[in-house]
């Protein structure tokens, strides 16, 4: 089974994604998005919106390759979405042969990375903290529609007290990038000057 959804930069109140996935989570989630997608995201909050729920994967991909002729794509010049395809080309349980599997393997054979790169893995992977994925769903609402809107993460900011409804507030009122927001929030020392709330 599958689901539909599409995110709405609310700064235009434009729709500019549309996209297909076995799981709700994948509307909500930032990870392999194109680069246009993400400087739409770093520029505003957005809504996400599920559109249809629990229906077949092909159903999925034909609704989806239909909103995007619907909406128009931005490198056609013919609408608003940051999609790169005309949608529907989904390979849900693509089983890679044995000669694939091979030609990926023989590709990756004798790579070598040096030891600060493998340091500076171990430290990203070490100091990772997704607790804050559950804290997207259930806060900040949208009224009429009820749906999660994405960064709406209501944060403290730990010197003066002040609790904000988002971290794009937060920043504003502070002058202060999100980014910069988000990293202090991941940080667990002292000096992070912000907690989630």
């Amino acid at each position: 089974m599958a689901i539909v959804y599409r995110h709405t930069r609310l700064d235009k109140n434009v729709v500019f994604y549309v996209g297909v996935g076995t799981r709700k989570q994948r509307a909500y989630e930032s990870s392999r998005r194109s680069k246009l997608w993400k400087n739409i995201n770093n520029k505003t909050d957005i809504l996400v919106e599920i559109i249809c729920d629990n229906v077949s994967y092909a159903n999925a991909l034909e609704l989806e390759s239909f909103l995007i002729e619907e909406y128009g794509r931005i490198d056609l010049k013919s609408g608003t979405l940051c999609n790169h395809n005309n949608g529907g080309g989904g390979s849900l349980g693509h089983k890679r042969t044995d000669d694939e599997k091979r030609r990926i393997s023989e590709s990756q054979k004798g790579r070598i990375f040096s030891e600060e790169h493998i340091l500076n893995l171990r430290k990203a992977a070490s100091k990772r903290d997704y607790s804050f994925a559950r804290d997207v769903l259930v806060l900040a609402r949208d009224a009429k529609k009820n749906f999660p809107v994405h960064n709406a993460i209501r944060v403290q900011h730990i010197e003066t007290g002040v609790v904000y409804d988002s971290i794009s507030k937060a920043a504003k009122d502070l002058n202060i990038n999100r980014d910069t927001i988000r990293k202090r929030l991941m940080n667990k020392s002292k000096k992070s000057q912000f907690k989630y709330y």
